[in-house]
């Protein structure tokens, strides 16, 4: 993972001079790692070193003795620290242990670096995990630790916590994968304003098993493809969905396994790009430019049909008289969709979060005197997901002024999570010439009232990323207290984004954790 901005771990007698933590949860019973090669990216060491093999024995979620090749490795130390980002007086236990690494002229010596105040880069090993009944990949954390010996410093890993640690609150600040993209879908398609849906039980028995499905636009002039991934890093492609209309675009799936209460487990809504404005639509109160269908498999959708708003609290409306400033005239669809199963199925305009269905979505101003089409966002409430009324303020996230990078566009794609009962995250693409320029992050204590964070942009075209150098926007988020269960990172935040390099201009797909969530 590249690690622009590593967390800061507090300790009380440690001195950490750079670290890079991912939660590891190993399961009880014997975990063997097998052999990997050393990454070392710093520039005072050479790479290519290659590591021992290492048994661990797991006891009850605590590595009780290590071997490298049958010799014991030094435990170090075993503390306790409270990560960054974590209330006050919040301790979580690690323990930390010494390997040997193998020097390729020297076997058996320890590998140090001499400099202390080395440009220091993160350390990475491709290992193996196996586990009853299942082979895991991932990427064990490396860290350059601070234990002063004669001006050196021992390079270690944090194998393993003594317990497994709740999830703490994800910052607005994401670390990348140094591989992005990690999925190119099919020449001549693109990938881009993705939806990411994780299920610990594979999605059984609603349609084929796979633990990630993602659902993508795959062209400009319409269709949504369908993807699937065992760990959220490596995706294949299935096939395109079935049942919507050709103009589909700019969806966002939600998955309940038990229905909805309706006998589907998948509901979808989207933009249907052959329609901008609300004057357009024939048939008020439907609204033409969003649309919902259901599905048994999330491949194949019935149903289809354009949502209704509420006449009395109305998503949109036609500029009256013509040539009127209205903000809501037109939209580019959903930005995100919420489901609150345990919300009763009455309306409750007056507090959004006590409804069954939110809904965050595109408003596009016209007629404005300077102009300029703004894009914003705002946000509507359903019993049902069909029928949808207004709620919160006109516009719930504002663009920019004119000297802030999002002056034209706060926008879709969008995602907003829930991180507390009274604390939600939202992270919204934006820009000032285009809508995919950046990804900003904004915060809210009602999902109605948004502080944008103080130093967005949080990805920005402008990084010097080349994959994205051209848009990088379309942010997606998962939390999961379980870390994924194995399943692929075992961290509580994932992040996927669209990006494109020029000159190509080819979307696809990135991905990065949240560190400081845990």
């Amino acid at each position: 993972m590249e690690r622009s901005s590593p967390p800061i771990l507090y300790l009380p007698s440690l001195k950490w001079l750079t670290h890079y933590w991912k939660g590891v949860d190993f399961m009880a019973g014997p975990v063997i790692v097998s052999t990997g090669l050393i990454e070392n990216r710093a520039p005072s060491a050479q790479s290519g070193r290659p590591v021992t093999s290492l048994v661990i024995k797991v006891e009850n979620n605590a590595v009780t003795s290590l071997t490298d090749e049958g010799t014991p490795i030094v435990l170090l130390e075993a503390f306790t620290a409270t990560p960054a980002g974590a209330g006050f007086g919040t301790q979580v236990p690690y323990v930390l242990y010494q390997v040997s690494l193998n020097d390729v002229n020297q076997p058996g010596s320890t590998f140090t670096l001499d400099n202390v105040f080395a440009d220091l880069d993160t350390f990475g090993v491709r290992c193996t995990i196996t586990t009853t009944g299942s082979t895991i990949t991932f990427l064990p954390t490396v860290t350059v630790f601070g234990k002063n010996t004669h001006n050196s410093i021992v390079a270690s890993y944090v194998l393993s916590q003594v317990s497994t640690t709740p999830c703490g609150l994800p910052s607005c600040v994401w670390e990348e994968d140094p591989n992005n993209p990690i999925y190119i879908p099919p020449t001549p398609t693109d990938a881009y304003y993705q939806t990411v849906r994780y299920d610990a039980q594979g999605f059984a028995p609603n349609g084929p098993f796979s633990f990630y499905k993602m659902w993508y636009d795959y062209r400009s002039a319409g269709g949504i493809a369908y993807a699937t991934s065992s760990d959220g890093l490596g995706w294949t492609f299935q096939s395109n969905v079935t049942g919507l209309v050709s103009t589909a675009r700019h969806s966002r799936i939600l998955y309940d396994p038990a229905g909805f209460g309706i006998g589907q487990p998948y509901r979808i809504w989207y933009w249907d790009s052959a329609f901008t404005n609300f004057s357009s639509c024939t048939s008020p109160p439907n609204v033409c430019m969003i649309r919902t269908a259901n599905s048994t498999d999330g491949i194949n959708w019935t149903s289809d049909r354009a949502i209704v708003q509420d006449v009395a609290n109305p998503l949109f409306a036609v500029p009256t008289p013509p040539g009127s400033v209205t903000y809501n005239a037109g939209s580019f669809g959903p930005a995100d969709m919420l489901y609150f199963p345990e919300n009763p199925a009455t309306l409750n305009i007056a507090n959004p979060m006590n409804n069954r269905y939110v809904l965050y979505y595109s408003i596009v101003t016209r007629n404005d005197p300077s102009g300029i089409q703004f894009e914003q966002l705002a946000l509507a409430v359903s019993t049902d997901g069909i029928n949808w009324s207004k709620a919160g303020p006109a516009v719930i996230l504002p663009h920019g002024t004119s000297n802030d990078w999002d002056y034209y566009y706060a926008t879709v794609g969008a995602v907003v999570l829930k991180v507390s009962d009274n604390l939600y995250k939202m992270w919204y693409s934006g820009g000032l010439n285009q809508s995919y320029e950046g990804i900003g992050c904004a915060t809210s204590t009602d999902g109605l009232n948004w502080v944008k964070y103080s130093t967005n942009p949080v990805f920005d075209v402008t990084n010097g990323t080349a994959w994205r150098n051209m848009r990088s926007y379309n942010p997606w988020v998962l939390f999961d207290s379980a870390r994924f269960n194995g399943h692929g990172d075992a961290v509580c935040y994932k992040f996927w984004m669209t990006g494109s390099p020029k000159p190509s201009d080819k979307k696809s797909i990135g991905y990065a954790i949240n560190l400081l969530g845990g």
